[in-house]
């Protein structure tokens, strides 16, 4: 898409040379224009497209790239604008998920009735690595007709266009562009800006990747001490009883280290990292974990040994 209307604008202007008889710059530019490196030019064509891309080089954090999502979307023509995981990988803690600049009436009922489980947005952005317009989607079931009908209720919009990558391994994240406007006229004003696009969408997703995400390495694992705490937690402890179970002096100073390990913000969170890398499945047993008898014989199934 960029590159076709790079490539009008060099023969536009070859034509124009040529009537003004600068054959030779006109020769020139016709060898760039059928460079084969004309496709990976990295160009924009609107100038405020350009200005908002320097200023995403900017952002340092989170709350950064919420506040660039509604120019975003603005320059776009779009009413929201939503940057969001798609797909993960055991080994990434990535907080937030989602930053948007929908309003919270729909997060709410978007969260509260489920949606992510029936939103064809996500099941199309986890098999693509294109962009797509929401009005390529199947939306003639009840339930996905309610779900774009709740959205145009609440202001999100039902037209859109979602433009996913693929960032490491499995982590896929997107962003999505919605609006109220009927899906002809958003399709319309979209198309010819879907170069621009294109660019700053790869800037914003790269960005949110590594603003949000965080990598915990699968072939290493925590002390054996932690790891017990953990797996007396997943057992269902509190993490005073498994400290006492353990000897461990102090809670909250093992929940600190737990969550300095894996570099999460809650013990929680630390807890899933550890299950999803398989860090507690090579614990070995512990004495509390062996039943037996007094004088450590097993008693036999028939109750005689």
């Amino acid at each position: 898409m960029m590159a076709n209307w790079v490539y009008t604008s060099l023969v536009t202007t070859i034509g124009s040379l040529k009537d003004a008889g600068e054959d030779t710059l006109a020769a020139d530019i016709l060898r760039i224009a059928q460079s084969q490196d004309i496709g990976t030019l990295r160009v924009f064509r609107h100038e405020e497209a350009e200005q908002l891309s320097g200023r995403i080089d900017d952002v340092r954090d989170t709350a950064g790239m919420g506040a660039m999502l509604k120019p975003l979307a603005a320059l776009f023509g779009a009413n929201h604008a939503t940057v969001h995981v798609v797909t993960d990988t055991p080994s990434m803690l990535i907080d937030p998920r989602v930053i948007t600049t929908y309003p919270d009436s729909w997060i709410t009922r978007y969260v509260e009735r489920s949606y992510s489980a029936i939103d064809p947005v996500i099941a199309r952005a986890r098999s693509t690595d294109g962009g797509f317009f929401w009005d390529s989607l199947e939306r003639s079931s009840p339930r996905v007709a309610g779900f774009f009908a709740s959205a145009s209720e609440l202001g999100v919009g039902a037209a859109g266009y979602t433009l996913p990558k693929r960032i490491w391994k499995d982590l896929r994240v997107a962003l999505t562009l919605s609006s109220v406007q009927t899906d002809l006229a958003f399709r319309d004003a979209m198309e010819p800006q879907l170069g621009d696009f294109e660019i700053i969408a790869e800037q914003v997703l790269r960005s949110f990747a590594e603003l949000a995400s965080e990598e915990v390495r699968a072939d290493s694992r925590p002390p054996l001490e932690l790891l017990r705490l953990l797996y007396a937690l997943s057992q269902g402890a509190t993490l005073e009883e498994a400290c006492a179970r353990y000897g461990h002096p102090e809670a909250a100073e093992a929940e600190a280290e737990i969550r300095a390990y894996y570099g999460t913000r809650t013990l929680v969170q630390a807890a899933m990292i550890a299950a999803r890398l398989r860090h507690l499945e090579a614990l070995p047993f512990d004495r509390s974990d062996i039943a037996g008898t007094a004088d450590g014989a097993a008693p036999l199934p028939d109750g005689s040994g």
